[in-house]
């Protein structure tokens, strides 16, 4: 009789191979109780906190729904809202915890200093001035981290220009902030000052993905806020769902802004603790 290997829990700290659970499980196990459950029961190795433990399920328990009701599951609108979930899913389990040791907020209102922080705003000053394009664009999945790179940047330009400048708020110019809640007047207008070279950056966030259409009309770097190569396929897939229909024509360039140096260290030392914990048992 063939042994059933043991499922190892470990795997679940190899990013790749929990996207690859992940994926699975929402697209292809949707309708399976059987299958299911073994893929989830090990949330809690994945090192959450109650409340990221709590989200996490209850995302998932959404998913499952959407899959159980949904007429057409291969549709573009059905696959655009699953790979939505896929994304929150990633988003509860690897970026809290950068928020939490970086872009926390100290008590008189400022932000700490991180070396997180500062890697993300060095490659995007780094981009900015490296590009042909006349600005880049970041997306940023969580308001707390556009709002900690916004005011990072301004910090990091004002350094750079004469007291006297400073004194004004010509720097802020620089950079243009795009929400779910920004008008089609306020977006017309930063297109128009990123076409004249005034904004350099435009920080766009998750809920504003409607209005990317009024941007894909430029050319412009794209650079895509995540840790992890995969999740910058999603955002892609993403972009296509909500395209421009002039999106094939213009050369809209993607690019991966990552703290794969820090994070690795993390996740290496995770599994580590991991393998010897389960030695253990």
């Amino acid at each position: 009789m063939e042994r059933k290997k043991k499922h190892n829990p470990t795997e679940y700290y190899d990013v790749e191979r929990m996207h690859e659970a992940l994926s699975v499980g929402i697209f292809y196990c949707g309708y399976d109780d059987v299958d299911l459950p073994p893929r989830f029961t090990a949330v809690e190795k994945l090192n959450l906190v109650d409340g990221q433990i709590g989200l996490y399920k209850r995302i998932c328990n959404q998913a499952f729904d959407y899959l159980a009701t949904v007429e057409d599951p291969d549709s573009m609108e059905a696959r655009a809202h699953l790979i939505k979930m896929l994304m929150d899913l990633e988003k509860v389990c690897l970026l809290p915890p950068v928020i939490e040791e970086s872009y926390r907020e100290r008590g008189d209102g400022r932000f700490k200093k991180g070396a997180k922080l500062d890697i993300l705003v060095s490659n995007i000053l780094e981009a900015q001035a490296q590009t042909s394009y006349n600005a880049v664009v970041v997306f940023c999945t969580y308001p707390e981290i556009l709002e900690a790179i916004g005011k990072c940047l301004r910090g990091k330009w004002g350094k750079k220009e004469e007291k006297e400048e400073r004194k004004n708020d010509e720097r802020k110019s620089r950079i243009a902030v795009i929400t779910g809640e920004t008008s089609s007047k306020e977006i017309q207008r930063i297109v128009e000052d990123i076409n004249s070279g005034r904004i350099k950056v435009v920080l766009i966030s998750d809920d504003a993905v409607k209005n990317l259409n009024l941007n894909l009309r430029l050319n412009l770097m794209v650079i895509v806020h995540y840790n992890i190569p995969w999740q910058a396929e999603l955002m892609e897939e993403r972009l296509r769902c909500v395209r421009h229909p002039e999106y094939t024509k213009r050369v809209v360039e993607l690019v991966l802004l990552t703290v794969d140096s820090l994070e690795k260290v993390k996740w290496e030392r995770i599994e580590k603790e991991m393998k010897a914990s389960g030695s253990n048992r």
